[in-house]
């Protein structure tokens, strides 16, 4: 190896050193905004002990998110004709759940998934690159359109500060680029794949060509992503069921739906972000702000508390998830990352 090209690798190497340091320290920070308002008295934790049957019900309800979590995914990949199993996809599904608790952001998971996938399904790789996309996109959907409704709802029931109009004149807008997004991503892929390939990249023009022409067999399924969008917005309504439950358990029975509706899918969203392990951090600090933009009845420990417990529950919650990888793995590891394009452009993909 050259000179130039040992100096580049040492270059690259130290900025992913720096990137992980700064997502490190991000992290601690966060976690340290978050303990100084949160903590085992201020929590609520041990007065909802004292009424367990709505830590229970929370339990529960995040158990049946998980699972339509599962059916949607399971659901994309059967309407183009990926051939997986049931039990097979709930494995790789529930694994995801557990594995993203480590990863940054809850986008983690979804590498997981598309890994793990890409490992032991032969024949559809390029399918199954997209229905990950295509089920986190239907999510982001899900969590967009329950923030235009509380918005239109905020502003009917006279909460009308100039943060809620910002916020849902955002919120109308990210509805707006999500579908120019889903009907330009085709077109994007056919051209980045063309300049890649005029370029010398074929490797790249070959995977934006394996990844369009998944994205376009959606298309002729219309009602596989209108059923899609429909479980989203189920599983997120049931989130807010989540939070609802947990601050009655925790005494505060002046909840505002409304706060609830927009603040939930909205700091679910922010908790994507891979800045933190799961989100930690990022989660409780943006679903503190953005509750007390619409309801300033509770203070800012008590939001980040609700959040923290909810966590808490998903935590637990993904456990049978880690027991499934245990006791049903395959007999090869999960995927190297670097690995992905390499699946991605094989004849079988």
């Amino acid at each position: 190896m050259t000179d130039g090209g040992t100096a580049r690798k040492s270059w690259r190497s130290g900025m992913r050193c720096a990137v992980i340091f700064v997502k490190f320290m991000s992290g601690i920070a966060l976690l340290w905004w978050l303990g100084l308002f949160s903590d085992i008295r201020t929590s609520g934790l041990i007065a909802i002990l004292k009424s367990p049957f709505y830590l229970i019900g929370a339990f529960l309800c995040m158990l049946l998110t998980i699972q339509i979590y599962w059916f949607r995914w399971y659901m994309l990949m059967r309407a183009v004709g990926i051939p997986i199993s049931k039990f097979t996809s709930y494995k790789i599904s529930y694994f995801s759940v557990f594995a993203g608790l480590f990863l940054p952001g809850n986008s983690g998971a979804d590498l997981s998934r598309l890994t793990y996938a890409l490992t032991g399904i032969e024949g559809c790789r390029a399918r199954l690159a997209g229905s990950v996309v295509i089920d986190r996109l239907a999510g982001f959907l899900g969590l967009i359109l329950l923030c235009n409704v509380t918005s239109v709802a905020a502003f009917c029931a006279g909460i009308r500060t100039g943060s809620v109009i910002i916020l849902s004149a955002l919120s109308f807008s990210a509805l707006a680029a999500w579908f120019g997004g889903i009907l330009l991503l085709p077109f994007l892929l056919r051209v980045t794949g063309r300049l890649c390939g005029k370029a010398g990249s074929e490797r790249v023009h070959h995977v934006c060509s394996r990844l369009e022409e998944a994205f376009l067999m959606y298309r002729v399924v219309p009602g596989a992503l209108a059923l899609a969008a429909g479980i989203s917005v189920g599983a997120i309504l049931i989130i807010v069921g989540i939070f609802y439950l947990l601050f009655h358990g925790m005494g505060s029975a002046n909840v505002s739906m409304i706060a609830l509706g927009f603040s939930v899918p909205s700091s679910v969203f922010v908790n994507m972000l891979p800045v933190t392990p799961g989100g930690l951090g990022i989660g409780e600090s943006s679903f503190s702000i953005l509750y007390r933009l619409f309801d300033e009845s509770f203070n800012t420990a008590t939001c980040a508390s609700v959040f923290l417990l909810c966590r808490v529950l998903n935590v637990i919650s993904s456990l049978p998830g880690f027991i499934l990888w245990v006791f049903f793995r395959r007999n090869q590891p999960l995927a190297e990352p670097n690995g992905l394009l390499k699946e991605l452009v094989s004849p079988e993909g």
